[in-house]
């Protein structure tokens, strides 16, 4: 692990948000970016240029340490945006809330009509 830590090529890494990351700087070609933040599937990487528009978008990896390694495609200086944004999971998981709710608020409605009728 020392061998990665340790590398001459020491890349810039901005923290924007806690869901938003800007790393620049020069890779070689072959070599990978890691990014010692737990992975998940809702991160997703691209290369910018200076107008910030995207240029790739990045593979991103999962380490043996559960961290992300992206996969610049050349060599050169580049500028990696990684955002984090919402899986499809989180959205399902609000349309079952949204409909328990919607069917404990309709049986409340129908209990308190029968109790009225009575």
């Amino acid at each position: 692990l020392s061998w990665i830590e340790e590398s001459p090529k020491k890349l810039n890494f901005e923290k924007v948000s806690s869901n938003f990351y800007r790393i620049s700087g020069e890779v070689s070609e072959g070599e990978g970016v890691l990014v010692q933040e737990s992975f998940h599937s809702g991160w997703t990487a691209r290369t910018v240029n200076s107008k910030q528009e995207t240029v790739n978008k990045l593979k991103i990896l999962k380490d043996p340490l559960g961290f992300m390694v992206i996969e610049p495609k050349g060599a050169g200086e580049l500028t990696i945006i990684l955002r984090h944004g919402t899986v499809w999971q989180v959205y399902f998981g609000w349309l079952i809330t949204a409909l328990t709710i919607g069917i404990l608020i309709f049986k409340g409605v129908r209990t308190l009509r029968k109790r009225n009728a009575e």
